[in-house]
C-alpha cells in the first residue's frame, strides 16, 4: 500500500471516456488493511418515472483467488422519509469480477423505490488479514426510465445476423447519466 485508499478519479483503464471512479491507492497498487470509504451520489428523483433502473459498469479486485473473503463492496440506496433514513443494499460483492479485471455491466430495477428521492452509496471496506487487491472501479452509471411497448418487428423471423427493425414506444429516457473524467 503506497497511500491511503479512498475514492478517487482514476485515468487507469476506464471503461468509457477518460476516467472512472476507483477505491484504491493513487499509484495502481493494492489497497491496505482496515480501510473503509464511501461515495455518495447526487439525489435522484424518479417519482415520475414509469420503470426506473440503474445501469453501471464495474470491476472488482479484492483479496483471495476467486474465493469470497471479508473485504467487500456494496451498492446501497439511501432514502429519506422525513427525518428517517432508510438504507437498502442493492448488491454486495466479496469476490473479483470474473474474469478478474474485466468490466461487468450491472443493472438494478428501481421500480419499487420510485416513491421517494434517493442517493446511491458506493461503500468499500477491507479487513486486517494482510490480503488485498487493486480495489473497486465504477464507470458510466445511469438512471434510466424504460417501459417498452413493441408494436411490430420487421422482419418477424430472420436468420442469425439479419438486421431487425423494432417499432414501438417508451424505449427509455435517461434520468441521470454520469461520465467520469479528470481535469488535467
Amino acid at each position: 500500500n503506497s497511500g491511503p485508499s479512498i475514492w478517487r478519479i482514476s485515468a487507469v483503464s476506464p471503461k468509457h471516456g477518460f476516467g472512472c471512479l476507483k477505491f484504491g491507492p493513487p499509484d495502481g497498487g493494492n489497497y491496505g488493511n482496515n480501510e473503509f470509504d464511501q461515495l455518495f451520489s447526487a439525489v435522484h428523483d424518479c417519482t415520475d418515472a414509469t420503470r426506473p433502473y440503474l445501469r453501471l459498469w464495474q470491476k472488482l479486485d479484492v483479496e483471495g483467488n476467486g474465493t469470497a473473503g471479508n473485504d467487500f463492496a456494496k451498492i446501497q440506496m439511501m432514502r429519506y422519509l422525513g427525518l428517517e433514513e432508510t438504507v437498502t443494499t442493492l448488491a454486495e460483492y466479496r469476490q473479483d469480477s470474473s474474469p478478474a479485471g474485466t468490466w461487468i455491466e450491472q443493472d438494478f430495477d428501481l421500480s419499487g423505490y420510485k416513491a421517494t428521492p434517493f442517493r446511491l452509496n458506493f461503500l468499500f471496506g477491507s479487513d486486517n488479514n494482510g490480503q488485498a487487491g487493486a480495489g473497486w472501479f465504477i464507470d458510466s452509471y445511469e438512471i434510466l426510465d424504460a417501459n417498452p411497448i413493441i408494436s411490430n418487428l420487421s422482419p418477424t423471423r430472420a436468420p442469425k445476423g439479419t438486421d431487425i427493425v423494432i417499432n414501438g414506444s417508451n424505449f427509455g429516457a435517461i434520468q441521470a447519466s454520469f461520465e467520469i473524467y479528470q481535469h488535467s
